[in-house]
This record gives structure tokens, sequence and C-alpha cells, in this order.
């Protein structure tokens, strides 16, 4: 009886803690999008991401939905394998920070996170900055590079699994083509595109 009401206040107290932290991070979210000044924002900003964190290291917080934080956006990935939680900071009517972080949900409840900080401010001359097509490919593949460098930090999803499973099980007619040969039929079918517009 006595561990029954132990475990009992135990629970309470961890509600009681949940809650005063939303309750928290809900008016550090409203400063960040309601104060008058930037210097008000940007503090409010620095509060609301260092009270997010020790929210987030609660064992098994990815289960807590954050639903009060209505200026917050939390986008889940189709299978529940992470949730990416972000939100702005505006300085004026032309300069906004973003911010935010990729959270992984892990079996044993333990806090995986990845940090999303806007380096815009450091493109310098952002006016005659030129990011092509190409640049992105090749951004995207050094992410992929980087995330799939360790494969016990990032797991395929499920999804991704049955894709996989399913290209495999119904190929394309045809003949199949080496790594090489379909790089270079999907550049030819783009460029071929990019030069009939």
């Amino acid at each position: 009886m006595r561990i029954l009401l132990l475990i009992s206040i135990l629970a309470a107290g961890a509600t009681v803690r949940g809650q005063w932290r939303e309750d928290s991070l809900r008016l550090l979210a409203d400063r960040i999008l309601n104060g008058r000044e930037a210097a008000d924002r940007f503090r409010a900003d620095s509060a609301f991401t260092r009270t997010l964190v020790r929210a987030l290291r609660t064992p098994h917080s990815f289960r807590h939905p954050f639903d009060s934080l209505t200026t917050i956006s939390r986008v889940y990935a189709p299978d529940s394998s992470f949730r990416i939680l972000t939100w702005q900071v505006v300085r004026d009517e032309s300069v906004f920070r973003r911010h935010g972080a990729i959270q992984l949900r892990t079996a044993d409840g333990s806090l995986k996170l990845f940090p999303l900080i806007d380096r815009g401010s450091l493109i310098s001359r952002k006016a005659d900055t030129v990011t092509s097509h190409d640049e992105k490919l090749a951004a995207m593949d050094l992410l992929w590079e980087g995330l799939s460098a360790d494969p016990r930090l990032f797991v395929s999803p499920p999804w991704h699994e049955r894709a996989i499973a399913d290209r495999l099980a119904n190929p394309a007619p045809g003949v199949p083509l080496g790594i090489a040969e379909s790089k270079a039929e999907v550049k030819e079918a783009l460029d071929a595109r990019r030069t009939s517009h």
C-alpha cells in the first residue's frame, strides 16, 4: 500500500513539473512572439530554448505533445520516428531568426536531440549569393554523408525500407543500369528538360 502511495505521489509530482514546464514554455513562447522590443524577444527565445531542453530531458518526453504551445510548429514523421519543433524570432520587419530541433524517438525514452540553427546571418552578401540547383543537391549529399556516416546513429525509417522492398519486388521493365549509368541518364533527362524551357 505504501509503495502504491509513493508511486502515485511521484507520478503526480512528475505531472506537476511537466505542466509547470509547459506553462513556462507557453509564457516564453508568447513573449517570443509579442515582446515589445527585439531584445525582449531574444531573451525570451534564449530562456525558451533552455526550458524546452530541460523539458525534453524528461524520460519519454517524445510522448508529450506540447499541444498548448500554439506558436511552435510540431511536425511528426509519418512513422513517428522523430519530430521537428520550430519557431521564429522576429527582430524587425526584415530580419527573422529561425530556431528548432529534431527529436528522435528512442526505445528507452532517453533524449536524442539535434539543434536546428539559422545560419542565414553567415551569408555576408545575400543579394548576390547564388545557390544553384547543383549547389543545393551538393548540400543534400553532404547532409546525407554526415547522417549516414555512423549507421547506429541514423536508422532508415520503416516507410523507406518498405519502398526499397517494393522496388526490389517490382523492378522497372528493361535492362538494369549501374549507378554511373543511372546518374548519367537522370542528368541527361534534366538537361533536356532545362533546355526545352
